[in-house]
C-alpha cells in the first residue's frame, strides 16, 4: 500500500543526503534577490556539483577568498612597515635595546 511505501521510504528509516552550503553563499543569494530561482540543491549530485569550477557558487567563493587574502596581505604589510619603522627609530637612540623592549611590551 502507499502508506507502507511512505513508511519504508521515510527519512526516519532511510537516511537522506543533506546539502550544506556556506552561509556566505546562502546569504548572498537571499540578499541579492536570487531566491525566486531554486538554489538549494535537492540531490547529492547537484549539491556536490556546486563546488565544480565555473559554477556561480565556486566563482563567488573564489572572489571572497581573494578579497580576504588581499585584506590580510595589506594588514601584514602595514604591520611589517610599523615594525621596520620602529626598529629604524630605535637604532637612532642611545639605548636601542631598551627602545625595542619598550616597543615589545606595548604589543
Amino acid at each position: 500500500s502507499r502508506c507502507e511505501w511512505y513508511q519504508q521510504e521515510s527519512e526516519n528509516v532511510k537516511g537522506r543526503h543533506h546539502c550544506r552550503m556556506p552561509d556566505v553563499w546562502y546569504h548572498n543569494r537571499v540578499r541579492n534577490g536570487n531566491n525566486n530561482q531554486p538554489f538549494i540543491p535537492n540531490t547529492q549530485a547537484t549539491c556536490e556539483a556546486l563546488n565544480n569550477p565555473g559554477t556561480a557558487m565556486h566563482n563567488f567563493l573564489s572572489q571572497e577568498v581573494r578579497a580576504d587574502h588581499a585584506e590580510l596581505v595589506e594588514t601584514r604589510n602595514a604591520e611589517i612597515k610599523l615594525c621596520l619603522d620602529t626598529l629604524g627609530a630605535c637604532a637612532t637612540v642611545a639605548d636601542p635595546e631598551g627602545c625595542i623592549a619598550d616597543w615589545r611590551s606595548e604589543e
